[in-house]
C-alpha cells in the first residue's frame, strides 16, 4: 500500500466497518487517526510497508483497556477491534488544543499516573497530547509497553528532556532522547534527580489519597492557676548528669497541667562530686552536668536554679535542727542540707518536691492532682505532707488519704507536697551530729517529730496520676533508665508495678507493648522534619491492602518533645503500634537492634527495617513481600528503592556481604526475627584502639563502640551471613532513605574487620554455650565481710574461711607457663579477695606471669567496703590491671542479684532442660579455679563446695570443653542464674535490665544442700574437737 493511499485506506476501512462522517485528526508511524464527533479511531496502518505494530504490544493494550478509565491524563479506552485484519482503537472524543510546551506539574502528574497504571509510553512528545478545555493534559496516542523499572526511568528522562529542552530543533531533540537511553549523566539532564523525586512524591500522594491521619497538634492544653500558688521543686546532683535534661523536662511536662506552678525550681547538690549513696556513675560528669543545667535555664524549662554548696550548711543546720555544724550529709552519705536549702529558697510555702529521677504517669491530664493534695493539707492541719500517688490497677479510682493513726508515714521524700510553714513551726527538728555527719535525714527527723507531737504525713489519692521511682542500678545504662521513663509516660507498664513505688520487673518486661504480627515494620524517624516524615510513612503503611502488620516507630532525636504529637498521630492504630520516644540520642544501630531484640518477641515474625525518611511505594508492597517470602521459603528479603540512576539494575551480592558495594543498602531489609538470636552484642560493635583513658585501665566490656550504621547495614550484613535463603525483590517498592555523608565509609572501615557470622547456629530455644578456656576466674578465698543475700558463692548461706594457698596459685601460673597458655582475662575474686592473707603477693605473682603489653587483662573484683579499699590502696597494680568498681556494694542486699538459690531442677518448666548448655557466664567469664580445682565457671566451683561432690578437675593441662560440659550437666541444675537467664535464652542480661532482688527464695534442693553442708561441717568440727 502506498503512503499517499494510507489515509484513504483507513477512512475506507472505517466507513465499511461503521458507516459515518469521519474527520481526520492526524497520522504517525503506526497509524491514522479520525473522529466522528463522539469517538476517536486509530487505525493501525503502518507508514512504511515493512513497519507493523508489534502484536504483543497490541495484545498488551487489549488486556489493559479497562485500566485507563477514570484517569486524569488518559482517555477511557472503549475498544480495540480487529477489522478486516487491521486493529482499530477507539475512545471518547474530547475537544482540545495543541500542546506547545509542557508544565512540570502536569508532566509529574502524567508520569505518576503511568506508574499507578503500570504502563510505559516510549514516545511522549507534545504532539502526542492535547490540552483539554479545562487546561489539563490528555494523551492521545496509545501504544503502551509492559512496565519495568528501567523503562520508567528512561521515560522520566525523556519527560525531563521535553520539559527542559523542548525548544530544540526536532533532529537535535531526537538525538538527545536517544543519547539519554543508557546515559543519565548527560549535562543536559542536570536536575533530573529533583524532577524524579517530584514524580515519586506524587506517586506516594496518589497512593495515600484515601488515607486519613489525625491533624497535627494545635496549641497547648488548657491550664489554670491553682487557688494557692505552689513551687515545683526538683532535686538533683552530679551523678544525674546523663539524664538531667531528660528527667527535668519529663517532670515539668508531665506535672504542669491542668494547674500551673507559681515557680519551677531546680535545686543542685554541689556539696559532693563523688561518694554518693548507691553511686551508679564513676566518671567525672561535671562538664555534662553543667551543660544540662545551662540548657535547662536557657530554654526556660525551669524558672530558677539554686546551687547549694557547703557554705550554707551551718545556717541551714541551725535553722532546721538547732545544730551549729557544717555537715551537709548524714553519716551514711545521704544528702540533708541541699534538700532543706532548696525548701528555704522556694518562693511559696506549698512545695511539690521530687527527686529528679522520679517518673510520672498520667491517665488523664485533665485531672488536678494538685487540687486533691492541697485539699488534703487544708483539711488536716496536723499534716506536714501529702505523698504523690503510686501506680494502682486500673486508670480510675480514688484511695482515701490515710496515715492518721500512729505511727504515721515518713514524708515521701521522692515525691510529695509539703507545707514549709508547718514544718518550720516545729523547728528545731530532732537530730544530732557526730564528727562523721548528721544522724538523720530531714525526712527521718520529721518522722520522729510526727511521733513525738501527733503530726502526720498522708498517702493515698486519685489513681489517675502516679509516680514510679527507679533504683540506682537501673540508671547505670541510660538507655534502660530512660526507655523505662518513656514507658511510664506512655502508660505501657507491667502489672507487677501495681501498688509499688519502686520500679518493679525486668527491663524486657518493661519493653511493651511487644509486637508479634506476621510482619513488623521497625522505623527510626529522621532528625529533620520528624512529624512530616512520620505522617508520610504512616500513610504509606495504611494504604497497604494487607493490614496484617505491626509497627515499632522510633523517635531518637526530639528528646521526648514530640512524644505527645506522635502519640496523637498513631492513636488510630495504637493496637498495632509501639511508639518509642528516646530521651537521649543513641547510635542508630543501637536504637534499631535494641528495638527489634526487646520489642519484637515472636521468633517467626518478619521484621521490615524501613528508614523513617522512606515510605512504601505501592499499596501491595506488604502483600507481595509476604507472598515472595512464602513462595521462596526465604528468611531474608531486600527491598528496592527508586533511584533514577541504575533503577533497573539491582545487583546484590549475598555471598560476600562484607564487601563494600554489595547492594544491601539499596532498599529496605526484611528478616525472620529468629535470625537475630544467632547474633550477640559484639556482632554490632567494634573494639576501640585505646584501652587506657587517663591513668585508668578501661574494663573490657567498655572497650567496644557501636558501629556507625549506614542504611541498616549494621544489621543487614551479619543477618545475611546467618540467613539460609536470602532473596531480593524485583520491583521498586520504597522511597529512598536519607544518606548521611561519610557514614558509609565509616561503617565499612570497621565492619570488614569483624568476624563473619556465616553458618552461625540459629537457636530454636536456649543457646548452647562453650566454656572459654582463655579466661579464668580465681576464687582465692570464700571468706567475706559483707555476706550478700543470694550470694552465688554461698558466702552468706554457707560461710567458710576456705581459701587457696599461695602455692596453689603459683602452681596454676607455672602450669600455664609450661603450657604456653595465654589468657585474655584473669579475674581475682572470692568471697572478698582482699581478706586473703597473701592477697598482695597473689596479685604480684599474677602480674609477673601476665605482664603489661601482653594480651591479658587482670581484674580484681571486690565488694568495695572500707576494709577492702584500705587493702586495695596499698597494692600497686600494673597498667594492665584494674579494680572493678562496678562490683562495689553498699550493703548485703544487692538490688540486681538474681535469686541464686532458686534451683531450676525444682521448677517443672526445666524438667527437660539441657543443663550442659550452660549460660553466658561460662562463655564470657571463662572457667573457674578454687582450692578444689578447675570448673566450668567459678559459680560451679562454689556450688560444688556446698554439695561436696568433688567435681573439681585437678590440673589445667587436660581441662577441656568435654570436662567442663560434664560439670555443667551436674551443677547448673542448682544454679538460679541458669533459670533466670532463660528469658534471654541463657545469654547475658546486663544488671540494669534485671528485675529487683527478691529476698528469701530458697528452693527445696538448696535447703537440703545447705542442711547437708552444715551437718558435714559440724561433723568435721566434732572430729577436730576429739583429736588428741
Amino acid at each position: 500500500m502506498m503512503v499517499t493511499d494510507r489515509r484513504a485506506a483507513a477512512r475506507k476501512l472505517l466507513e465499511m466497518w461503521r458507516p459515518g462522517d469521519y474527520a481526520f485528526l492526524g497520522e504517525g508511524c503506526s497509524g491514522v487517526v479520525f473522529h466522528d464527533g463522539k469517538l476517536v479511531f486509530k487505525v493501525h496502518l503502518a507508514r512504511q510497508p515493512n513497519f507493523h505494530p508489534e502484536s504483543d504490544t497490541l495484545a498488551y493494550l487489549h488486556s489493559r483497556l479497562g485500566d485507563f478509565a477514570n484517569r486524569k491524563h488518559f482517555a477511557p479506552l472503549a475498544a480495540l477491534d480487529l477489522v478486516d485484519g487491521v486493529w482499530v482503537l477507539s475512545y471518547p472524543f474530547e475537544h482540545g488544543t495543541p500542546v506547545d510546551a509542557f508544565l512540570e506539574d502536569e508532566l509529574v502528574s502524567f508520569l505518576a499516573e503511568c506508574w499507578e497504571t503500570k504502563v510505559i509510553f516510549r514516545n511522549i512528545p507534545t504532539d502526542n497530547f492535547v490540552r483539554r478545555v479545562d487546561g489539563s493534559l490528555l494523551l492521545v496516542d496509545y501504544e503502551p509497553e509492559r512496565f519495568t523499572d528501567e523503562l520508567f526511568a528512561n521515560m522520566i528522562a525523556r519527560a525531563h528532556i521535553h520539559l527542559c529542552h523542548g525548544h530544540l530543533p526536532p533532529d537535535r531533540l531526537f538525538k538527545l532522547r536517544r543519547a539519554a537511553i543508557n546515559n543519565l549523566d548527560l549535562p543536559e539532564l542536570d536536575g533530573i534527580e529533583e524532577f524524579a523525586r517530584h514524580v515519586f512524591d506524587e506517586v506516594l500522594r496518589r497512593q495515600c489519597r484515601d488515607v486519613t491521619l489525625p491533624p497535627s497538634a494545635t496549641g497547648a492544653e488548657s491550664t489554670t492557676w491553682p487557688r494557692r500558688p505552689v513551687t515545683l521543686l526538683i532535686k538533683c546532683c552530679r551523678q544525674d548528669a546523663v539524664g538531667l535534661y531528660a528527667c527535668v523536662t519529663h517532670l515539668v511536662r508531665q506535672l504542669e497541667g491542668p494547674d500551673l506552678f507559681g515557680e519551677k525550681l531546680l535545686v543542685v547538690d554541689d556539696c559532693r562530686t563523688q561518694g554518693f549513696v548507691r553511686q551508679f556513675q564513676d566518671a567525672d560528669q561535671t562538664e555534662l552536668f553543667e551543660a544540662g543545667l545551662a540548657r535547662l535555664g536557657a530554654e526556660r524549662v525551669v524558672d530558677r536554679i539554686v546551687r547549694c554548696g557547703p557554705d550554707v550548711a551551718r545556717a541551714v543546720n541551725r535553722r532546721w535542727f538547732g545544730l551549729d555544724v557544717e555537715h551537709t550529709h548524714t553519716t551514711a552519705g545521704a544528702p540533708v542540707v541541699p534538700h532543706l536549702h532548696g525548701i528555704d529558697c522556694a518562693e511559696f510555702e506549698r512545695i511539690l518536691q521530687f527527686d529528679v529521677d522520679v517518673m510520672i504517669g498520667r491517665h488523664d491530664r485533665r485531672h488536678s492532682f494538685l487540687a486533691d493534695m492541697q485539699a488534703a493539707l487544708d483539711a488536716h492541719p496536723q499534716a506536714l505532707s501529702v505523698a504523690f500517688g503510686i501506680k494502682h490497677a486500673g486508670s480510675s479510682g480514688f484511695q482515701q488519704y490515710f496515715g492518721f493513726d500512729p505511727p504515721s508515714f515518713v514524708p515521701e521524700v521522692r515525691a510529695c507536697l509539703l507545707d514549709r510553714s508547718r514544718l518550720l513551726r516545729q523547728a528545731p527538728l530532732p537530730n544530732s551530729a557526730s564528727p562523721d555527719g548528721l544522724a538523720l535525714t530531714w525526712y527521718r527527723s520529721a518522722e520522729r517529730l510526727q511521733a513525738e507531737r501527733g503530726l502526720v504525713s498522708l498517702r493515698g489519692g486519685d489513681f489517675r496520676s502516679f509516680f514510679v521511682h527507679p533504683q540506682n542500678y537501673r540508671k547505670g545504662d541510660p538507655y534502660v533508665w530512660l526507655t523505662i521513663l518513656d514507658r511510664v509516660e506512655q502508660l505501657a507498664m507491667p502489672a507487677g508495678q501495681d501498688d509499688e513505688p519502686e520500679l518493679q520487673a525486668s527491663f524486657p518486661e518493661w519493653c511493651r507493648p511487644k509486637r508479634g504480627e506476621d510482619l513488623v515494620v521497625v522505623s527510626l524517624l529522621p532528625p529533620e522534619d520528624c512529624i512530616i516524615h512520620a505522617r508520610r510513612l504512616l500513610a504509606s503503611l495504611l494504604s497497604q491492602t494487607d493490614r496484617g502488620w505491626g509497627l515499632v516507630l522510633i523517635d531518637n532525636h526530639s528528646e521526648g518533645a514530640l512524644s505527645p504529637e506522635l502519640r496523637d498521630l498513631v492513636a488510630p492504630i495504637s493496637a498495632r503500634t509501639t511508639l518509642l520516644c528516646n530521651r537521649l540520642r543513641e547510635p542508630s544501630l543501637a536504637v534499631t537492634e535494641r528495638a527489634v531484640r526487646h520489642f519484637v518477641d515472636n521468633p517467626d515474625s518478619f521484621v521490615l527495617l524501613l528508614d523513617g525518611s522512606s515510605a512504601l511505594l505501592g499499596n501491595t508492597v506488604i502483600a507481595s513481600l509476604k507472598a515472595d517470602l512464602a513462595n521462596y521459603g526465604a528468611d531474608f528479603a531486600l527491598g528496592k528503592e527508586w533511584r533514577i540512576r541504575g533503577l533497573g539494575l539491582h545487583v546484590v551480592d549475598f555471598l560476600h556481604p562484607r564487601r563494600e558495594g554489595n547492594g544491601l543498602d539499596r532498599g529496605f531489609q526484611c528478616f525472620r526475627r529468629r535470625l537475630l538470636n544467632a547474633l550477640g552484642p559484639y556482632d554490632f560493635r567494634y573494639r576501640r584502639a585505646e584501652t587506657v583513658v587517663g591513668n585508668e585501665f578501661v574494663k573490657m566490656s567498655r572497650q567496644y563502640e557501636w558501629l556507625p550504621d549506614h542504611r541498616h547495614l549494621g544489621l543487614a550484613v551479619p543477618l545475611v551471613e546467618v540467613s539460609r535463603n536470602p532473596i531480593r525483590t524485583d520491583h521498586v517498592n520504597c522511597m529512598p532513605s536519607r544518606v548521611e555523608p561519610g557514614r558509609a565509609a565509616a561503617f565499612w572501615s570497621h565492619a570488614v574487620a569483624l568476624p563473619s557470622r556465616e553458618g552461625a547456629v540459629i537457636p530454636a530455644g536456649r543457646k548452647r554455650f562453650r566454656t572459654s578456656l582463655d579466661r579464668v576466674e580465681i576464687d582465692i578465698t570464700y571468706a567475706c565481710n559483707l555476706h550478700c543475700r543470694s550470694c552465688n558463692r554461698s558466702c552468706s548461706q554457707a560461710p567458710t574461711s576456705e581459701m587457696m594457698s599461695l602455692d596453689q596459685v603459683k602452681t596454676f601460673l607455672d602450669e600455664a607457663r609450661e603450657l604456653q597458655r595465654a589468657f585474655a582475662l584473669v579475674n581475682i575474686l572470692g568471697g572478698e579477695p582482699t581478706l586473703h592473707p597473701h592477697f598482695a603477693e597473689i596479685v604480684r605473682e599474677i602480674s609477673r606471669a601476665f605482664p603489661p603489653g601482653g594480651p591479658t587483662t587482670i581484674q580484681i573484683t571486690s565488694n568495695g567496703t572500707s576494709e577492702a579499699l584500705a587493702v586495695l590502696d596499698r597494692v600497686v597494680l600494673p597498667p594492665n590491671a584494674f579494680v572493678d568498681r562496678a562490683s562495689f556494694k553498699t550493703g548485703p542486699v544487692v538490688d540486681y542479684f538474681a535469686p541464686f538459690n532458686d534451683a531450676p531442677m525444682d521448677d517443672p518448666r526445666f524438667r527437660d532442660a539441657d543443663f550442659g548448655a550452660g549460660c553466658w557466664v561460662t562463655a564470657y567469664c571463662g572457667f573457674g579455679l578454687n582450692r578444689r580445682g578447675y570448673y566450668a565457671c567459678s559459680a560451679a566451683g562454689g556450688i560444688d563446695r556446698v554439695l561436696g561432690l568433688g567435681l573439681g578437675h585437678p590440673n589445667l593441662a587436660d581441662f577441656d570443653e568435654a570436662k567442663a560440659r560434664f560439670q555443667r550437666a551436674r551443677l547448673c541444675r542448682y544454679c538460679g542464674n541458669f533459670k533466670h537467664y532463660a528469658e534471654a535464652m541463657g545469654d547475658f542480661i546486663p544488671r540494669s535490665e534485671r528485675a529487683p532482688y527478691v529476698d528469701g527464695i530458697c528452693s527445696p534442693s538448696w535447703r537440703q544442700a545447705y542442711a547437708s553442708y552444715r551437718a558435714r561441717e559440724a561433723d568435721v568440727d566434732g572430729r577436730r574437737e576429739v583429736e588428741p
